[in-house]
């Protein structure tokens, strides 16, 4: 690692590592207010993160529900408040973990279904707080795997995955993750993954409609399905304003998988993850590029201005 790579590394880790220490003892009632303060701040000073939110709201909302640009903007921000919530849930829990989690967070009688099972395919998105889903899951769940993204700095990463791991949780990296999944499925296991990013046909994915536009997505839970003959569901976590959380779980029908292509079974997950959306806009992470390959021979028309054509590499199947 170069010097100055380990300047920054440093640098970014000494403000994870008092968060570490100090956010957990925030009483609840401040965190919550202190979520919506930055989320408010975050939303005003993030001009690249608020461009993107507002384009993708207008591109979703405001063609078909003709919502005014005030009520987009407070999406936008309600949207952020989420995110920053969900940020700093990650150090608020990681002390005292199972007795706030069974205080905090409660399961509706749809997530109780899905957790009395041995065995599936958990499906999660930017919606809610994942993170704290993931921990919730592993203290309800016999067992649980989930897929996360190494991040960039070793230090935080170490620091972050320790705390997600608190409750028995087992977390695997993105890179050969397949292998291990199928693993933890024949034995019994619940595996999560989350699928509402941009991943390119080079890298496995397919394009399917998420809110009347196509969209790249990950192939990982219909190969998982098919392959291992499970249930799938979404589950999602949702905040309310006192900042207790209660997880929902959407199952695909029963017998689903097993009639359908990984393409069918692909755009039934997301169109689980766009109805779950549409309840409540604000619990999603707008400010991502979620329509930024536009596929070959689709116009341009409808697609937010930062979206671009697919180039070819990405095209290629791998």
């Amino acid at each position: 690692m170069k010097q100055r790579s380990k300047i920054k590394v440093f640098a970014e880790s000494v403000p994870a590592f008092l968060a570490f220490l100090i956010i957990p003892w925030i009483p609840r009632f401040l965190l919550i207010l202190l979520s919506r303060l930055l989320g408010r701040l975050a939303f005003a000073l993030s001009k690249r993160q608020r461009y993107v939110a507002m384009a993708n709201l207008l591109t979703v909302f405001n063609k078909e529900h003709k919502l005014s640009e005030s009520e987009v903007e407070q999406i936008a921000v309600e949207s952020f408040q989420t995110m920053l919530l969900t940020a700093l849930d990650v150090f608020w829990f990681s002390v005292q973990t199972e007795r706030r989690l069974r205080k905090y967070i409660k399961l509706d009688e749809s997530a109780e279904l899905y957790a009395s099972r041995k065995r599936g395919v958990a499906v999660a998105a930017h919606f809610g707080n994942w993170e704290i889903l993931g921990q919730a899951g592993a203290l309800y769940l016999d067992g649980l795997l989930s897929v996360a993204a190494e991040l960039r700095n070793p230090v935080i990463n170490r620091m972050v995955s320790r705390s997600r791991q608190i409750t028995g949780q087992q977390v695997v990296y993105q890179d050969g993750a397949i292998r291990q999944l199928m693993k933890a499925l024949k034995g019994d296991t619940v595996v999560a993954l989350l699928i509402d990013q941009n991943v390119v046909p080079a890298d496995g994915g397919i394009f399917v409609d998420m809110f009347g536009l196509p969209v790249p997505v990950s192939r990982a839970v219909a190969a998982l399905a098919t392959k291992g003959d499970v249930q799938v569901a979404l589950l999602y976590c949702i905040a309310d304003k006192r900042g207790h959380y209660k997880v929902f779980a959407r199952p695909l029908p029963e017998g689903f998988v097993g009639e359908n292509t990984q393409e069918v079974i692909t755009q039934a997950v997301v169109k689980l993850i766009e109805d779950a959306i549409r309840e409540n806009p604000s619990k999603w992470m707008w400010a991502y590029k979620r329509w930024k390959f536009i596929p070959a021979g689709c116009a341009e028309e409808g697609y937010p201005t930062y979206a671009r054509p697919i180039e070819p590499p990405e095209r290629k199947s791998s």
